[in-house]
């Protein structure tokens, strides 16, 4: 008879594991892609700046992969939330997370 020898503290480590960062971003990819196409473009860099980077968060210990845009792109914020005289458009991301 097979004997299954059950390891607690390595089944918790799986969300910390490099493999699972590594899937992660992969599954990111599409998403980004999707953003860069729909992003506002005036010059193009905007758009270019949207990345995705991989945090190890620390409660619960699991990886978590950020999709934005560099800091001096802040006004993308403004494309998605609205201001007084443009109406948010969260399909910018929303669309772009559903459709990948």
């Amino acid at each position: 008879m097979a004997r299954i020898d059950w390891n607690d503290a390595e089944l918790a480590a799986i969300p910390t594991r490099v493999e699972v960062r590594d899937g992660l971003m992969v599954r990111a990819e599409p998403v980004v892609h999707r953003m860069k196409a729909l992003a506002p473009r005036k010059t193009g860099r905007s758009a270019e700046s949207i990345t995705s980077q991989p945090f190890l968060e620390s409660a619960p210990a699991q990886w978590t992969v950020r999709v934005s845009w560099e800091r001096r792109f802040f006004y993308l914020r403004m494309f998605v939330l609205g201001t007084r005289r443009q109406p948010p458009r969260p399909e910018f991301m929303i669309e772009a997370a559903r459709e990948a």
